[in-house]
């Protein structure tokens, strides 16, 4: 019975074969992309905490929440004063912190609204953290500390820790000593009501050094499996900070808070510790403990340790440096914390400094989580991003995902793109962001829309309804782009226009005639007339605008290829005086008349028949129309970037009733772009381009183009630029030196 579920290994090769069939079959029937490497982020939604200026019962309670949280002590504690203004040093941590959501801890509720509306943040109040809002999208500290002994501790000697973990984590008991605060901001506290139930956590006396110097701190749990992905600076060495406080250590608390809550998480080490000034002294062998936390250290930098307070004297910080066995770095400031090669582990006798800030020098922006890379095989309509998460959870939990590839980098980055993709996430840092339960693995379905999708989404954020202009349905179809870019190249578009039937202008000329005659308008006679007009053919020594003979040949063959004009002969009939075109698969031995099929000659020189070419109808007709302007454009631009998909002219109508007509509307390089293209630089007046540029900003294009045919003055361009600044746009300019090679050449 076992023997007859045995696979026949005879039969793997049929087996492995009709597998790849079947796969070579699914990837037929769907739009298959390509392999692409997708970048995985896992990190906690984080917060910053506002509060009263002065409240050190909202630090604490800040400080509270914070130990129960993955991240926490990364998470900024703001003051904020009745004025409804912020500090710049405050705004810049909290920008720097790169943080999901404010929480409101006791100040007024007016300065925290002000607050989240200046750094456009959601707000809510720290009784519904976990429940409302982004912030709520994280672990308690037990979820994620319970990982591989060895691990932490290699992330501890990072850190600057001393020994090995032991498996208890040390807070401090929340008291109304204002002495103990820099215990309850260096290790964390808990409400006394849910101590017992925060996992290995211990009560740790503020007179005992050894939990605060151990990096075995509550707040130090909440940093477990938490890393740093991406920065733009930071440190490659540092000095060890040592922050001390004096007996009013409410400034340097939340000061030294906030500094720590912007240290490295990765290989580069910044020991740093918050001390008090008035007991430090009494720790027995405390000394010791410094010394070994400098001991090996590698690196170049001009002091081991720099001391540091805002209420502590400079003679006073020297005189602790000293008792710890430190020499003075006397050398010159500029020389400070340039950032060297590794070189040889710092030994005794080590050097401090005092007066020197350290905030500025972790003052750089960061990226946080834990990521994972996987190869993955994208299709158009759906695609499995499976991955195994970079953090193990050992319980319950939510987290935020990230998930970044260059495929999405053609993409604007708003919030109903992002939902094409992925109908329940968001954008962030160049990626979709989710908010996910706490699992072992993930499987997440994702989509990859076509530009011309996008567009047509983007459209309908902006207006109230939309439709493709005459000029934009004619434009539509003489794509594809690969065509559109040899509109580029030298004397193509200059044999275009010379090859075209000017029935607009025509048509319009002689309206003009018979209104300065005053004679009534006879229609009749003008179908008639117009309505039988011969398309234009030339032979390429009458071509205009194209200067050089050699490059009206290739311009004109290179239309020939491209299918948009046809060569042939011409024949000028004596019979009936109509000359006409023949094309080359028309002509016979002897030249007839296609009317009058009389005998006649095709016209020649010297060197022998005459080659004439002609535009195809929809060519003729949409240069005549001026169309291929607009295409010039969408060319130049395919050309800088192929994530390019632009309509060549759209009917808008807003909400409020204004219609309008825009000459471009589309995506390129992942941004939004507007614009109108004129063949006239005079048409480019004041008036014209505040029009322009309005529309293009209530189209909610992040660009504007402006685009002539003919080189652009510089007053104008001026006047482009200073109203696209005034508007908030981006301002691209082609004019004939982009478009016209010719004319550039000249």
């Amino acid at each position: 019975m076992f023997e007859n579920k045995l696979l026949d290994i005879g039969a793997m090769p049929k087996l492995l074969l009709w597998s790849i069939l079947c796969e070579t079959r699914v990837m037929q029937s769907r739009e298959y992309l390509g392999q692409e490497e997708f970048r995985m982020v896992i990190a906690p939604a984080r917060v910053a905490y506002l509060i009263g200026e002065g409240s050190v019962s909202g630090f604490i309670r800040a400080v509270q929440e914070a130990c129960t949280r993955w991240g926490g002590v990364t998470e900024p504690i703001i003051p904020v004063n009745q004025d409804l203004e912020l500090d710049d040093q405050w705004r810049t941590i909290a920008e720097l912190a790169d943080v999901d959501e404010l929480v409101n801890v006791d100040c007024d509720d007016r300065a925290a609204q002000a607050v989240s509306k200046r750094l456009g943040l959601p707000l809510v109040s720290i009784d519904v953290i976990d429940q409302e809002g982004p912030g709520r999208h994280t672990c308690h500290p037990m979820v994620i500390s319970q990982e591989d002994q060895q691990s932490w501790s290699q992330s501890a000697e990072y850190a600057g820790g001393f020994g090995p973990i032991t498996g208890s984590w040390f807070y401090t008991e929340s008291t109304d000593d204002l002495g103990d605060l820099w215990a309850i901001a260096a290790a964390g506290t808990f409400a006394s009501a849910i101590a017992r139930s925060q996992g290995l956590v211990v009560p740790s006396s503020p007179g005992q050094s050894t939990g605060f110097a151990s990096r075995q701190t509550a707040l130090d749990r909440t940093a477990s499996q938490f890393g740093q992905h991406w920065s733009d600076g930071g440190p490659y060495t540092r000095p060890a900070v040592f922050w001390l406080c004096d007996k009013d250590p409410f400034p340097d608390c939340i000061a030294y808070w906030n500094f720590r809550a912007l240290r490295p998480f990765g290989r580069e080490s910044v020991p740093m510790l918050l001390l008090p000034a008035e007991k430090v002294d009494s720790w027995i062998l405390f000394f010791e403990r410094i010394q070994e936390l400098l001991r090996g250290r590698s690196g170049v930098f001009p002091a081991d340790a720099v001391l540091y307070s805002q209420e502590v004297t400079p003679d006073r910080l020297r005189t602790i440096a000293e008792s710890w066995g430190l020499v003075e770095d006397s050398r010159n400031p500029s020389q400070e914390f340039s950032a060297v090669d590794a070189i040889a582990p710092r030994l005794p006798p080590f050097t401090y400094r005092v007066g020197i800030d350290p905030v500025p020098y972790m003052s750089w922006h960061r990226r946080y989580g834990m990521t994972t890379r996987v190869p993955i095989q994208v299709f158009r309509d759906k695609t499995s991003v499976a991955f195994n998460s970079p953090v193990r959870f050992a319980g319950s939990g939510a987290t935020k995902v990230k998930i970044n590839s260059d495929i999405l980098s053609p993409f604007p980055k708003r919030p109903s793109i992002a939902r094409l993709i992925q109908p329940e996430s968001h954008w962030r840092d160049g990626g979709i962001e989710l908010y996910q339960q706490a699992l072992s693995y993930y499987e997440i379905d994702i989509c990859v829309p076509q530009l011309r999708e996008v567009v047509e989404t983007l459209l309908d954020d902006a207006t109230e309804s939309h439709c493709l202009s005459d000029k934009g349905r004619m434009g539509q179809s003489i794509t594809p782009s690969w065509k559109l870019e040899r509109l580029l190249e030298p004397g193509v578009f200059e044999a275009i226009r010379s090859l075209t039937t000017l029935r607009k202008e025509r048509v319009g000329a002689a309206l003009d005639e018979q209104a300065a005659k005053g004679n009534q308008l006879d229609l009749s006679r003008l179908a008639s007339e117009f309505g039988r007009l011969e398309r234009t053919s030339q032979c390429t020594s009458d071509l205009c605008g194209v200067h050089q003979p050699e490059v009206g040949v290739v311009a004109a063959e290179t239309l020939v290829t491209l299918g948009w004009a046809e060569r042939g002969c011409r024949i000028s009939c004596e019979r009936c005086s109509v000359t006409s075109f023949v094309p080359f698969r028309d002509t016979t031995p002897s030249a007839r008349c296609p009317g009058c099929e009389s005998s006649g000659r095709y016209a020649y020189t010297s060197a022998g028949i005459t080659t004439y070419y002609r535009l195809n109808s929809l060519i003729d007709l949409a240069s005549d129309q001026g169309v291929l302007p607009h295409l010039l454009v969408i060319a130049a631009l395919h050309k800088r970037s192929s994530n390019t998909f632009i309509l060549p002219g759209v009917n808008v109508s807003f909400d409020d009733g204004i219609e309008s007509e825009v000459d471009l509307f589309g995506v390129h390089d992942g941004k939004v772009i507007a614009g109108e293209v004129k063949t006239s630089a005079a048409a480019f007046d004041e008036e014209q381009i505040h029009r322009d540029v309005k529309l293009s900003k209530r189209l909610l294009a992040d660009a504007h183009v402006m685009a002539c045919t003919e080189p652009l003055e510089e007053g104008a361009i001026t006047i482009a630029e200073e109203v696209a600044q005034k508007y908030g746009v981006h301002l691209v300019i082609l004019d004939a030196v982009d478009l016209r090679p010719v004319i550039a050449n000249i």
